[in-house]
């Protein structure tokens, strides 16, 4: 088991829990480390270990319940730990692009949180980024819901929604959401996890073309089925953008390592990375840092 004693200031929360995810991160790469890490409080104080639970206990309640199902104490054990999807994703400003007040470039579409890049994403902590932008979001979507005419829809249009909606309800004998995402999830992990390089992402983009089309052979029995069916398209959807923007991105930065380019070139990539498709294409572009902050959608 890894131990440190090293106490480091830092200049923000997210800084902080950006250091101890990176180690942890590094640590689990094959190779470089193979005994497991833990998270141990047992040398933190009483009033700091409160104040650390009633943190928790806000922001993710689910785990103070996983803990205690399990009779787990972390006053007095040590928990082993490894970097989450979700952890690596908020390491960086990922998300939809969106004004200050979460106004994204397709009409009456809205974003804050997590789902908003660059201005209320990584850096901030979550409750921030959820009572702040959310906020932000809510007031001008309301604004905006009051100024447009109410939707009126063709029938034919609204039929064409529901036949790709509920396409999964009609096979009878085809592939379970639960398998497409574990394949989904050994391609990301092998090819886009913590070490990258260009032939790899290249493998990535082939299979995940792969489990495209395979998403056409979903199966749902019931509607949480189908819901996990509609989620895990979108999931095939995201992954392909994101192995593409690793791609396009030569450099090292945050949590992007390539190995082939393992240290960060500002002259070219100090920059967003914006990705969109544009009908059956998927366009790359580039935007200097701030500009999304400043509110350009």
């Amino acid at each position: 088991m890894a131990e440190s004693t090293t106490e480091t200031k830092f200049a923000t929360e997210a800084q902080r829990h950006g250091v101890l995810s990176e180690s942890t991160m590094w640590n689990l790469e094959p190779g470089i480390f193979v005994s497991p890490c833990a998270f141990d409080l047992r040398h933190v104080s009483d009033e700091r270990l409160a104040l650390f639970f009633r943190g928790v206990a806000n922001e993710r309640p689910v785990y103070l319940e996983y803990f205690r199902a399990r009779g787990i104490d972390l006053r007095r054990e040590p928990f082993e730990i490894e970097v989450s999807e979700l952890q690596v994703q908020n390491g960086g400003s990922t998300g939809l692009v969106a004004d200050r007040d979460g106004r994204a470039s397709v009409p009456g579409l809205f974003a804050a949180g997590d789902a908003q890049g660059g201005v209320g994403g990584g850096g901030a902590i979550g409750a921030t980024i959820a009572l702040v932008f959310g906020w932000r979001a809510g007031a001008a979507a309301a604004a905006a819901a009051q100024e447009r005419p109410s939707p009126s829809p063709l029938p034919e249009e609204v039929a064409c929604a529901f036949q790709r909606v509920a396409r999964p309800l009609a096979v009878e004998s085809g592939l379970s959401p639960a398998a497409l995402e574990t394949k989904l999830g050994q391609v990301m992990a092998e090819y886009v996890g913590m070490s990258r390089t260009e032939r790899g992402l290249r493998a990535a983009l082939r299979r995940l073309e792969a489990l495209a089309g395979a998403t056409t052979e979903l199966a749902a029995a019931t509607p949480h089925e189908l819901m996990k069916a509609l989620e895990v398209q979108n999931l095939v959807v995201v992954s392909d953008l994101m192995a593409r923007a690793a791609l396009e991105r030569t450099e090292s930065r945050w949590w992007h390592r390539r190995a082939d380019f393992p240290e960060r070139d500002d002259a070219r990539w100090r920059a967003h990375l914006i990705v969109a498709h544009e009908g059956d294409r998927v366009r790359l572009a580039t935007r200097p840092i701030g500009s999304l902050a400043r509110g350009v959608v």
